[in-house]
């Protein structure tokens, strides 16, 4: 009992702070590519099970033919049992443990506009999908951000994000988030339009934004249903989207193969 507490006390005193200071170094490094190359290295351990982490261990620390030891007798010294000797029990699961789930993956961006870094999420949680009602939703500006910057395009301004609200407020775009528990990790947005081909209303998608790390899990698929749902609720005769060529695959995936033409834009 004592010492399941004693490493629990240590995973907690060791574990919560090492991703943290992980990632603000980490935000510290300006090499781009080195960075991407940190990052994928640090959250590679979240996809290796336990038995190969148990595996990798006996190869590294085994008394025999161990790495460790290997290197110890080459230096003339003698041999650790690490795998057998209690005092180095702690330590050994300890940092395996922190290893296993140090890493942190990209993750879109906040709402002041600053890269956001998340670990993978272990366990499933099942998506919900409901209609934003409060405009001041920090998380509303979280989402439009990293959409923003997916797409090239400079964060939301004070100014921006004030008229955004206003729009929300006024019900001309209507939101839907996606979430994950109390988390929103991904949206859609749909504007009213009168059409003169239909002769009535219908919808245009705005944005459609997922968080990279829960993005192919379903959660664009539970955003398209819920506005296409409310969109006929609205009595909108359909909905229609404009898209850059590289979300041309998810927007087809998700239903939308009628092509209307070609958009052009005069931009003031």
């Amino acid at each position: 009992m004592s010492n399941t507490l004693i490493i629990s006390f240590l995973k907690l005193l060791i574990g919560f702070p090492a991703p943290i200071l992980f990632a603000l170094m980490l935000n510290e490094v300006r090499g781009k590519h080195f960075k991407k190359i940190v990052q994928t290295i640090s959250y590679i351990p979240h996809f290796i099970s336990w038995v190969i982490v148990a595996a990798l261990l006996q190869t590294l620390l085994t008394t025999d033919n161990g790495l460790v030891n290997v290197i110890l007798n080459r230096l003339g010294l003698r041999s650790i049992s690490f795998m057998t000797s209690p005092k180095y029990f702690r330590s050994i699961l300890v940092i395996s443990d922190v290893w296993k789930s140090i890493g942190f993956v990209p993750n879109g961006f906040d709402e002041w506009g600053e890269p956001l870094l998340l670990l993978p999420p272990k366990e499933r949680i099942p998506f919900t999908v409901e209609r934003l009602t409060d405009p001041e939703d920090w998380q509303l500006l979280k989402l439009e951000n990293g959409f923003r910057q997916e797409v090239g395009e400079p964060c939301l301004t004070e100014a921006q994000q004030s008229r955004l609200q206003k729009a929300v407020q006024e019900n001309r775009i209507t939101f839907f988030m996606a979430k994950r528990g109390y988390r929103s990790i991904g949206m859609c947005s749909v504007a009213p339009l009168y059409s003169t081909f239909a002769c009535g209303d219908m919808g245009v998608m705005e944005d459609f934004y997922i968080e990279p790390a829960f993005r192919r899990q379903g959660a664009a698929r539970l955003l398209q249903q819920a506005a296409h749902s409310w969109a006929a609720e609205q009595g909108y005769a359909d909905l229609s989207v404009t898209c850059a060529p590289c979300d041309e695959s998810m927007y087809r995936a998700l239903g939308y193969e009628v092509p209307l033409g070609l958009t052009l834009a005069r931009m003031s």
